[in-house]
């Protein structure tokens, strides 16, 4: 089942008045072209702030990603050196989880297994 992030287009696809330039009006001749330079420029001013703040959000998941993988590692590594039959049965199950093959249908829907 795909989660509310993976839909490819969603409520931000759909375009309001002002993006598909409706108006009640009929526009009165060139005076309007200053009120939508200034409107066209403040959501220009937004988009580009928001840009930035994504990939602003984009470093800060990737350095947590590396984190966990480090931490990880370093779990792993420590459970190996115990040599224990359960230390061996966590790290499999560890990586098994993390390395999930997906299969998709002929409807476009993904498949995974689970283990219980």
């Amino acid at each position: 089942m795909k989660s509310i992030n993976e839909v490819t287009s969603s409520i931000h696809d759909i375009k309001t008045a002002r993006a598909a330039n409706l108006h009640a009006a009929p526009k009165a001749g060139g005076s309007s072209a200053y009120l939508d330079l200034f409107v066209l420029n403040k959501e220009k001013e937004r988009l580009m702030k928001e840009e930035a703040n994504l990939e602003k959000r984009k470093v800060q998941i990737h350095k947590r990603l590396q984190e966990i993988e480090e931490h990880v590692e370093g779990c792993e590594k420590l459970l190996a050196n115990r040599d224990e039959p359960k230390a061996k049965k966590a790290i499999a199950r560890v990586r098994d989880t993390v390395h999930v093959t997906r299969t998709t249908t002929k409807e476009g829907w993904q498949k995974m297994p689970i283990g219980y």
